[in-house]
C-alpha cells in the first residue's frame, strides 16, 4: 500500500497537515496524518525533537504501508504523485540534498563522536532535506527482526542519544540520517531536478532550470 504520511500535533501545523492531507487526496494517495505523540508512543517534541518522524513511520508501516513517503505538514503536492512513488519503488528509499548546508556545519560534537568523524570532514558530506522522504518495505533488503530496514532501524533506535541537541548547531534526525546515507553510501537527489523544492527556492538561479517532474 503506498501512503504519504506526516505528523502535526499543535493547531497551526495541523491546519497545514489539512491542507497537505488534501492535495495529496487530490491525487487519489492515501494520507496518513498523526496528531498525538501517545498515538504513535514517542516521546514530546520538547523532550526528543523529531523523534515523531521514526515513530510515525513506523506506525504507518505497522498499519500496512509499504511504500512510505514523508511530508512535513507544510508541504503540499502540486500534480500526480506516481512518479515519486514509483522511484521509491525501484530503489528502496528517497534522500534530496540540502544545499549549501553540509553535515559539520549542523552536527554536535556527541553526533560526530558516534560516527567518527572530524568537523573537517563531515563538511565534505551532504545533509538531507528530512522533509522529504521515502521508504519502501519491500525493496531494501536488509532487515531486523522487527522488519526495519537496516538504515531506519538506526534511525529509529539513535533516537534516544543522538536526536538531542540545539537547533543551534544541531539538526536531530535530519542528522542522524545523513550519517547513516552516508554510512551505507545511498544516493541522494538534487530535488529541483527531480521531484521537490522549496517554495522560496523557486526563483533562485541556481535552483533554474526546474525539472518538469517536480510535484
Amino acid at each position: 500500500m503506498r501512503a504519504v504520511v506526516s505528523f502535526a500535533n499543535t493547531p497551526f501545523y495541523i491546519e497545514k497537515m489539512k491542507r497537505l492531507q488534501a492535495s495529496v487526496e487530490a491525487q487519489g494517495v492515501k494520507f496518513i496524518g498523526y496528531t498525538s505523540f501517545e498515538e504513535i508512543g514517542c516521546k514530546p517534541h520538547s523532550e526528543i525533537p523529531y523523534q515523531f518522524k521514526p515513530y510515525a513511520i513506523q506506525k504507518a508501516i505497522s498499519e500496512g504501508v509499504t511504500t512510505l513517503l514523508w511530508c512535513d505538514s507544510p508541504i503540499v503536492a502540486l500534480k500526480d504523485l506516481s512518479p515519486v512513488f514509483e522511484y521509491i519503488e525501484k530503489h528502496g528509499y528517497m534522500f534530496f540534498n540540502n544545499y549549501g548546508h553540509p553535515l559539520g556545519k549542523w552536527t554536535n560534537n556527541k553526533c560526530l563522536d558516534y560516527f567518527g568523524f572530524t568537523r573537517e570532514d563531515a563538511l565534505e558530506i551532504p545533509q538531507i532535506m528530512a522533509c522529504c522522504m521515502g521508504f519502501t518495505v519491500q525493496k531494501i533488503t536488509s532487515f531486523t527482526v522487527r522488519q526495519r530496514p537496516l538504515f531506519f532501524n538506526e534511525y529509529y533506535d539513535l533516537s534516544f542519544d543522538l536526536y538531542p541537541g540545539s537547533w543551534d548547531n544541531h539538526r536531530h534526525d535530519q542528522t542522524v540520517m545523513s550519517f547513516l546515507i552516508d554510512k551505507y553510501d545511498l544516493e541522494i537527489l538534487e530535488g529541483h531536478k527531480t521531484f521537490f523544492i522549496y517554495e522560496h527556492f523557486k526563483t533562485v538561479p541556481e535552483f533554474q532550470p526546474i525539472s518538469e517532474s517536480v510535484c
